[in-house]
C-alpha cells in the first residue's frame, strides 16, 4: 500500500501551517456566532497570516544551538535576542528546550516550548532533532521519560546510569532554566 500526501518531504520546502491548513485565516464558528468575527475569518496568530512555515534550516539550528566560544560547547542558558515572533528563534528554542528535557537537565513539562511552535508542521522534525542533541550532549534522551513515566505509572523503576533527574528523589531543573519558564514550576 502507497501512502499519498501533499505535504512535501524535503525538510527546505514550505510547509502549511497545521492550525489554519493553509488558508492564512482561522474560522471559529463560536467567533462568528457572537460577532467577533466576520466572514472572511480572522488572519491566522501562528502563521502570521501567510499561511506557511518556511523549511528548516538545520545547519542554522544546530550553529544556534552550540557556542562558537570553548570548542564549540551546547548553550547553558537560553535568551532571545530576535523574540519568539522569529521562526526560527522560536524553532531554536524549541530544540534546546527539548533537548534538556530528554537529557534530565530540566524534566519539568515544556509547555512554554510547545506552545510558542504550536502550529508549526515540521515539529516531528524537530523533536527527532531534540533527540538527536540530548543523546549527544546529556548521554541520554530518556531522563525525562522515566521520570514521567514512572510519575505516571506507565513503568516501575528507571534503570540505572540515568542522570538524578530521571529518578522521582531527582531535581527537576538545573540552575539554567529561564525565568520566562516559571510557570513550568509550578
Amino acid at each position: 500500500m502507497t501512502s499519498t500526501t501533499t505535504e512535501p518531504t524535503n525538510l527546505t520546502d514550505e510547509r502549511h501551517c497545521d492550525r489554519c491548513k493553509g488558508k492564512g485565516v482561522n474560522h471559529s464558528q463560536w467567533s462568528k456566532d457572537n460577532g467577533y468575527e466576520g466572514p472572511e475569518g480572522k488572519k491566522c496568530s501562528c502563521c502570521k497570516g501567510t499561511g506557511v512555515f518556511p523549511g528548516l534550516n538545520v545547519a542554522g539550528l544546530l550553529d544556534a544551538l552550540f557556542t562558537k566560544r570553548g570548542g564549540r560547547k551546547f548553550r547553558k542558558s537560553y535568551t532571545s535576542s530576535k523574540g519568539f515572533n522569529d521562526i526560527h528563534e522560536a524553532r531554536v528554542y524549541y530544540v534546546w528546550r527539548l533537548a534538556r528535557f530528554h537529557g534530565g537537565a530540566d524534566v519539568t513539562m515544556p509547555m512554554t516550548a510547545d506552545l510558542l511552535t504550536r502550529a508549526d508542521p515540521f515539529k516531528k522534525e524537530l523533536d527527532k532533532l531534540a533527540e538527536i542533541v540530548a543523546r549527544k550532549v546529556f548521554g541520554t534522551d530518556m531522563a525525562a521519560a522515566c521520570r514521567w513515566g514512572m510519575a505516571l505509572g506507565y513503568i516501575s523503576e528507571a534503570p540505572n546510569g540515568l542522570p538524578e533527574s530521571a529518578y522521582e528523589s531527582g531535581p527537576v531543573a538545573d540552575e539554567f532554566k529561564p525565568a520566562f519558564e516559571a510557570l513550568e514550576l509550578r
